[in-house]
């Protein structure tokens, strides 16, 4: 393709988009965003793709939530997509279709050993992919022995988690790449990836979760610890999210006491504030010490000056204890306190994929704590709230008890006495108002599929972790 056809490629792409966003390009504060996204489509860039994947998961109820950039980016994503293919193939098909041809939930791309030759056609387009057994194996090799693009590895761990392979395998590469690469998508992908990892751990296998931290802070302090003093956000993405990684190391104290003596000390600064620690990540670790003994409502009341909105349900949707999780319910609930007529009134946002619309604070609260994959008493006390105060905070909304229901079963970790009864609180409230209760049934399944999901992950890291990452170093 010479210059020329690529630019007009671009600029129909582009125009195509922002057709579709109904959106001036300014209007999200960069005029070259559309352009951007159709200049990543045609070089088949992993973020774009990925970014795409992301929103076509939320679409199909398999995430639960994105944050409002992330959703505006897998809009113009997909539409730069679809853009593309309108341009290849004029005419064949409609939105609808393509979302279809892109993303089939349950039909999935299958690649073995000999389709790897021609690795770079299936991400041509967003499409739904699995690696078998030897595909994953013939992969990990190729990345440890530094035998695989960059681009090709970031595709690779931008697919979806398979049920059936450990990602106990996987976390050698994650460590490989993030000690060794300079490619800053790339880095953000495995470290992405690593934090599943993080997460799925169990908090009661102290041995294993003491070795996990230091396997972290090893992996992610040579990148920082030349220039660690700054504290600060850095252009360089790896710098500041190897930062990130080491100042929330839960053994970081122990690990570099230096460093933690550092945070202490800028936590006791009475005139503390956001602008004298730059990096997001860093000032929260720095309002936990400065937290550290206060109660729980003490600390929300405290956290709640420096950040505005959602940022303070991020910072609290992880509680550890039910006295916790109970505290920040009650914050959330005290949000909706106005009138009926106020909290029956549907805002409608433009950006959310889901319906176009949004609701009260209270409502966005709940359902970010009920997506977590909390330790299952926490889980189960939440949800043994949420069902007591359902028609407090659906006021007979379904499209508000549908996300509540897809917001617990997005977190689910276990079986769930509370959740089987707030899916009939929702299947009774669809029922009065005549509107069909599959999606009901559809959520639950969902609910299935990550417990199982999840069970399987844990057991396998347990059993295997360890021994897959002492093998790889021999």
């Amino acid at each position: 393709m010479n210059m020329n056809d690529k630019k007009a490629k671009i600029k129909a792409i582009a125009d195509y988009i922002e057709r579709a966003m109904e959106t001036p390009p300014e209007k999200l504060g960069d005029d070259n965003i559309y352009l951007k996204a159709a200049e990543d489509v045609l070089a088949n860039k992993p973020r774009v793709w990925q970014d795409t994947m992301i929103w076509l998961r939320l679409i199909n109820r398999q995430l639960n939530h994105l944050d409002s950039l992330e959703v505006i980016d897998g809009r113009i994503a997909i539409l730069a997509y679809m853009g593309k293919y309108a341009l290849e193939h004029p005419g064949e098909k409609g939105v609808e279709e393509l979302v279809e041809i892109f993303y089939n939930p349950t039909q999935a791309t299958v690649i073995d050993v000999e389709d790897l030759k021609d690795f770079d056609k299936f991400f041509e387009y967003p499409c739904r992919i699995e690696f078998t057994p030897k595909a994953h194996e013939e992969i990990i090799q190729r990345i440890l022995h530094d035998k695989m693009p960059s681009e090709q590895i970031d595709f690779y761990l931008g697919t979806e988690e398979s049920s059936e392979f450990g990602y106990s395998k996987l976390y050698p590469v994650l460590k490989h790449i993030l000690q060794t690469t300079s490619d800053e998508h790339l880095f953000w992908t495995a470290g992405d990836v690593l934090s599943i990892i993080w997460r799925l751990l169990p908090d009661d296998n102290k041995e294993l979760d003491s070795w996990f931290n230091e396997e972290l802070y090893d992996i992610f302090w040579p990148r920082v610890k030349d220039n660690y003093l700054r504290l600060l956000t850095s252009e360089n993405i790896i710098f500041s999210d190897s930062l990130s990684w080491v100042v929330n190391d839960p053994d970081c104290k122990k690990l570099n006491p230096e460093l933690w003596k550092q945070l202490e000390e800028i936590a006791k600064d009475e005139k503390l504030g956001r602008e004298d620690v730059n990096l997001g990540s860093v000032f929260g670790q720095i309002l936990n010490i400065r937290t550290e003994k206060m109660s729980p409502a003490e600390k929300f009341d405290f956290v709640a000056k420096y950040y505005e909105g959602e940022e303070v349900y991020n910072f609290f949707c992880r509680p550890e204890t039910t006295e916790e999780a109970k505290v920040y319910l009650e914050k959330a609930e005290a949000e909706s306190q106005f009138s009926q007529a106020e909290c029956a009134e549907i805002i409608w946002n433009d950006d959310d994929p889901r319906g176009k619309w949004w609701f009260a604070k209270t409502l966005r609260a709940v359902e970010m704590l009920l997506a977590e994959p909390l330790e299952p008493k926490v889980q189960e006390f939440i949800l043994e709230y949420v069902v007591e105060w359902f028609s407090g905070i659906c006021r007979s909304h379904t499209v508000s008890a549908m996300r509540l229901l897809w917001a617990a079963c997005s977190g689910a970790v276990e079986q769930s006495k509370a959740r089987e009864q707030l899916a009939e609180k929702c299947r009774e409230l669809l029922a009065s108002q005549d509107e069909d209760t599959v999606p009901i049934d559809t959520a639950l399944k969902l609910a299935q599929e990550n417990i199982a999901f999840r069970t399987f992950q844990t057991d396998d890291l347990v059993k295997s972790l360890r021994k897959y990452a002492e093998m790889t170093e021999k």
